[in-house]
């Protein structure tokens, strides 16, 4: 499994697969925000960086190390908060997903680039529609490829 979830369509983001187990809430409005997830074994942190008050969000998580929930939990501020999540965040594989309140996950992909907390969120934007794009060229590649009906 290496750095990534296991993530499943149509999953709530703060319980994003099969297996993944809610550890800790360190900010929530209507729901989790930001907090810790376990998945076969594994602690991960996610943030939701888009749409905190929409219908849609855009999420991202980063896997954690020994220590990096107790370093999270001991925060007293939002500004520290901020400051120990980027820390924690920082040259980690991160996966961003795609949620919409009806639907849960829609659409998820994995980032690359090395995006942490508070970075522009524009790139797990363009991250998820590249995996969107090429999704819908494989969707229609098949169609192209299927006879004709008799």
């Amino acid at each position: 499994m290496g750095d990534h979830l296991r993530i499943e369509q149509g999953s709530l983001p703060w319980r994003p697969g099969p297996g993944a187990d809610l550890v800790e809430v360190l900010h929530r409005y209507t729901h989790p925000l930001i907090g810790v997830i376990e998945q076969s074994g594994h602690q991960f942190l996610f943030w939701c960086v888009v749409g905190e008050t929409f219908d849609a969000s855009i999420w991202i998580y980063a896997r954690l190390e020994a220590g990096d929930l107790e370093r999270l939990q001991r925060t007293k501020t939002a500004q520290t908060l901020a400051d120990t999540l980027r820390k924690v965040s920082a040259g980690r594989g991160r996966d961003a997903v795609f949620a919409s309140e009806d639907s849960g996950i829609m659409l998820a992909t994995s980032l690359d680039d090395g995006m942490t907390f508070g970075d522009d969120p524009l790139s797990a934007v363009h991250a998820l529609k590249r995996q969107l794009e090429t999704t819908e060229t494989k969707l229609n590649a098949l169609r192209d490829t299927e006879p004709a009906p008799v």
